[in-house]
């Protein structure tokens, strides 16, 4: 019979899903544009080397906290810092992500 087949299946689904593509393509586009946009670019940019220069920073104040912990003079406990580059890690780790979802 003509209205139970697999094509008025089909019809059924695609018919329901319509109203959704319509909605979704303007998002869609906004969405490929923002992506694509020179600004975007420059902000993943801007990201990465602040990322680079926090993982710069961490290096340079663990070797300062492996020097106190020796003894070697000059250099000052920082155990907070490992704190605060575990919470950075955590708040790029998240943007780093979003911005692959994007």
């Amino acid at each position: 019979s003509p209205g139970h087949g697999p094509g008025h299946f089909a019809a059924q689904l695609t018919e329901h899903e319509a109203p959704n593509r319509d909605v979704e393509a303007p998002l869609r586009q906004r969405a490929r544009r923002l992506v694509g946009s020179t600004y975007f670019e420059l902000a993943v940019s801007v990201l990465t080397v602040t990322y680079t220069l926090a993982l710069f920073a961490q290096l340079q104040i663990g070797g300062l906290q492996l020097d106190a912990s020796l003894d070697l003079g000059g250099s000052v406990d920082l155990h907070v810092a490992d704190d605060v580059f575990g919470f950075l890690a955590k708040v790029f780790t998240v943007l780093f992500l979003l911005e692959l979802l994007a």
